[in-house]
């Protein structure tokens, strides 16, 4: 639905079209933040939506990890609005994640040693 809103937006740029399209104001934000699960890696779950309002201390969803079922509340460090968001996948501190896929030192070298072997 939304790509269809753009080609009408376009084509009524282009004066292709003679019915009125609605043009919401353009939303500019100033600072953005990243907001992470600390402790727990897993799957993200959530009933929000991009371009909800969120209050400081709401929750955003929650992070479960598929074995152990260890569960992190995922809040609103401050009032904003969600601008993007993942509602499933892996999440957790970065060198975790990398680990976690098998992007370690040892196995990026065995690899490329492999491939140069080839």
């Amino acid at each position: 639905a939304l790509g269809v809103v753009g080609v009408r937006h376009v084509m009524d740029h282009l004066g292709m079209i003679d019915e009125p399209v609605d043009h919401p104001l353009a939303q500019v934000y100033r600072r953005t933040v990243w907001v992470r699960s600390p402790d727990t890696s897993g799957v993200f779950l959530t009933e929000r939506r991009a371009g909800e309002e969120v209050r400081e201390g709401e929750v955003l969803g929650t992070v479960t990890d598929p074995v152990t079922e260890a569960r992190a509340t995922i809040r609103a460090p401050s009032d904003g609005r969600i601008i993007g968001m993942t509602t499933f996948g892996e999440s957790a501190p970065g060198g975790k994640l990398l680990e976690h896929f098998g992007f370690t030192v040892d196995n990026v070298v065995n690899t490329v040693e492999e491939l140069l072997e080839d």
